[in-house]
């Protein structure tokens, strides 16, 4: 039953619409949450996607169409959506399947512009792309300064559901949006893609926020609303333009409408150049419409594209000039070294107007320089689609140069022209003045050149610096009738020779040169030195910018140490400069020495060897060779008191015991009753005295009993 009731009640509404008496009728929404238009449920909630598979374009992971896996349509940077049938593309215009083959209505258009045709066929069974004749434009062309939210309500309010409203194209892009229902304080309208991803979002606004939300997009283009067979207002057309004219478009068909505007169907065409009667018109102005017949055909025809004159048959031709960029004036030859802009215009031969887009031909016009030996000038060649343009060409040397000019597409123009670059003569007058120079700053005095050029700018300077008939530094440029300054790099003291020689830059030829002396004095540099606690470091050298210093061959001294060379730092272990090495930094520094431990080899203080030590170093301690020998007397050392021989002092018959019978030996030896050998003398001389005697022998017999001690 409720199935019925709706299809009744659509019916009505249908018989409401073409009766000029359609109801506005409030948006609701059905149980599904489906967003409903004039009771039809158009099948999309607020916060679903218009898209193939119902997930968003922007960020699509889980996408997956004809095998196109994890794809993102108009996401992507340049890519358009017109093409929905690249399976990468989401967006909907053949519905509900997303193709063409299995679809219900292909709606030529997709995202906001496809959803607001959806709308309208949902409701009415057809769309404003569809049935040109059953929509009618409600508000024309609105501007943004004409945008209001008063205007916007008194060319909309009452319009039919589905209206689709169209802004015009920005910065920002174009959209567009389907009206549901208007009242005095407001709208209430369905779009898709506001957030860039085929979101379906409803919303209700008042008339300034929708005038406010359209200026963003530079105002209104169109707002297609459903009105089929509605008659044409009064045009208010006067008599006195009546009269024959003449169709002037230059390839397409003039439309006959139904009504005073490009928002009525179309009931004929008028082809260009035929007659047509006028009976009256608003004016003759391009904004201006007028009651025309032609073939039997009366309707309404705009009168930007009717004339009085008959018309003559187009015919397209090209002129071309060289121009100055600068001044814009046409020569007839170039130079070298210049640069030119190479010109066209595509026009009528018979008005002498240019080809301009009322022809709505379609062509490209393509330039193109030659060199004189048949190649392409690299980068001179290029595609226009316009009546006019330009190429920029350079030329180093002279010749015989071509220039094409080629029109293709609905008509064929070709055109080759030859011109010649011509190389002035150059004359220079050229004067230095002597100059003096400090090598090493950042800002060098300058050697002042001056020279005046007749002719064009076709020459080169070049600056030799000679400096024992070595050239040292070369420098080119161009001059332009003024003096020119020149910054010269001083690369060696004294006085050298400056030459600056003009020379031809297409021939080479010397034109003009001189020669002057220049004094060059150097930044200096100082080089010191510092013992760091030795003595005798050298004296502080001089280092001139760009030139390489020996250093000193002095070397310091230090006690007990050895010299290893230099270092710019006080603790420095690693010498980082040896003494007669090269500096070459253009900087002032303090080197400092690096000491090892130990003399020099050629400054030991050496103390002779004894009998205790080796030779010995004062004042490092460094021994060499063996000790000296012992120097005895009485069997004792007179240097440190080693006994000759070893054994047990008083052992004088070599038992190795001491008693009364080593005492009594010695006595006798003493008194000459007995001869000892000589290592017992040595033990038994035990007073300090030389020889022995009645005291060695009574302190030996005294050690025997535990009364003297023998050393």
């Amino acid at each position: 039953m409720y199935a019925y009731l709706k299809r009744i009640f659509s019916w009505l509404l249908m018989l409401g619409i073409c009766l000029g008496m359609l109801p506005i009728l409030p948006a609701e929404v059905s149980a599904a949450d489906n967003i409903v238009i004039a009771g039809v449920d158009i099948g999309y909630a607020d916060g679903s996607f218009f898209t193939k598979n119902g997930k968003t374009c922007k960020d699509n992971n889980n996408y997956n169409i004809n095998g196109v896996a994890k794809a993102s349509c108009h996401g992507r940077a340049g890519y358009s959506c017109a093409n929905s049938t690249d399976p990468s593309c989401n967006c909907m215009r053949y519905w509900p399947t997303g193709y063409k083959e299995t679809c219900q209505i292909d709606l030529r258009g997709t995202q906001c512009f496809g959803f607001a045709r959806y709308c309208q066929w949902k409701v009415y069974g057809t769309y404003d792309g569809n049935s040109p004749s059953a929509f009618m434009d409600l508000t024309g062309v609105i501007t943004e300064s004409q945008c209001t939210g008063e205007n916007l309500k008194q060319k909309l309010l009452g319009c039919a559901p589905a209206t689709h409203l169209r802004s015009r194209s920005s910065q920002r892009g174009v959209h567009s949006i389907s009206i549901i229902s208007t009242s005095d304080s407001g709208v209430v309208y369905v779009d898709c893609n506001t957030d860039g991803g085929c979101v379906v979002r409803r919303f209700t606004v008042s008339w300034e926020e929708l005038a406010q939300f359209l200026r963003r997009y530079g105002g209104v283009d169109y707002a297609y609303s459903y009105g089929p067979n509605q008659p044409a207002p009064d045009c208010g057309c006067e008599e006195t333009h009546s009269g024959t004219y003449f169709c002037a478009t230059k390839k397409d068909n003039l439309t006959i409408r139904s009504g005073h505007g490009v928002q009525y169907a179309s009931v004929g065409s008028i082809p260009p150049g035929a007659a047509v009667t006028v009976t009256k018109a608003s004016g003759t102005g391009e904004n201006d419409w007028a009651h025309v017949t032609y073939n039997g055909v009366s309707g309404y025809a705009s009168m930007a594209y009717l004339q009085k004159e008959q018309i003559s048959t187009p015919i397209p031709d090209i002129q071309w000039w060289i121009s100055d960029p600068e001044s814009g004036e046409a020569l007839d030859a170039c130079k070298v070294g210049g640069s030119y802009d190479f010109c066209y215009r595509l026009y009528d031969t018979v008005s002498g107007k240019d080809w301009d887009a009322a022809q709505k031909s379609n062509y490209t016009v393509r330039l193109t320089l030659y060199h004189p030996d048949g190649t392409v000038i690299s980068a001179n060649q290029e595609n226009f689609t316009e009546d006019t343009g330009r190429i920029v060409g350079s030329f180093t040397e002279p010749g015989t140069y071509k220039f094409d000019v080629a029109v293709a597409g609905d008509f064929t123009i070709t055109q080759t022209h030859s011109f010649e670059v011509k190389a002035d003569p150059i004359t220079v007058n050229l004067s230095l003045e002597t100059v003096s120079l400090v090598m090493g700053e950042k800002e060098k005095e300058s050697c002042e050149i001056l020279a005046w050029a007749t002719g064009y700018h076709s020459g080169e300077w070049v600056l030799n610096w000679k400096a024992d008939n070595e050239t040292i530094s070369c420098f080119w440029g161009q001059w332009d009738n003024k003096k020119v300054p020149l910054t010269v790099t001083a690369k060696a003291r004294g006085e050298a020779q400056l030459t600056v020689s003009v020379k031809d830059k297409n021939s080479g030829a010397v034109l003009h040169s001189k020669t002057v002396t220049v004094k060059v004095d150097a930044l200096e540099y100082t080089i010191s030195y510092h013992a760091n606690e030795g003595t005798g470091a050298p004296d502080s050298q001089t280092k001139y910018h760009g030139a390489t210093l020996r250093l000193s061959d002095v070397k310091p001294k230090r006690a007990g140490h050895s010299f290893a060379g230099w270092s710019p730092y006080p603790d420095g272990q690693e010498p980082a400069y040896l003494p007669g090495e090269g500096y070459d930094l253009d900087e002032s520094v303090e080197l400092y020495a690096v000491w090892l431990p130990g003399c020099e080899e050629d400054a030991h203080d050496w103390k002779a060897a004894t009998c205790e030590a080796a030779k010995t170093c004062s004042l490092c301690g460094k021994t060499e060779g063996e000790p000296a020998d012992h120097t005895y007397e009485n069997g004792v050392c007179t240097i440190c008191g080693v006994r000759e021989y070893a054994g047990l002092r008083g052992d004088a018959n070599g038992d190795e015991k001491l008693n009364y019978k080593d005492a009594l030996l010695v006595l006798r030896h003493s008194i000459g009753l007995d001869q000892l050998s000589e290592a017992a003398q040595a033990l038994c001389d035990v007073d300090g005295k030389p020889g022995l005697n009645y005291r060695d022998a009574l302190m030996i017999l005294r050690a025997s009993i535990g009364l003297e001690t023998l050393n």
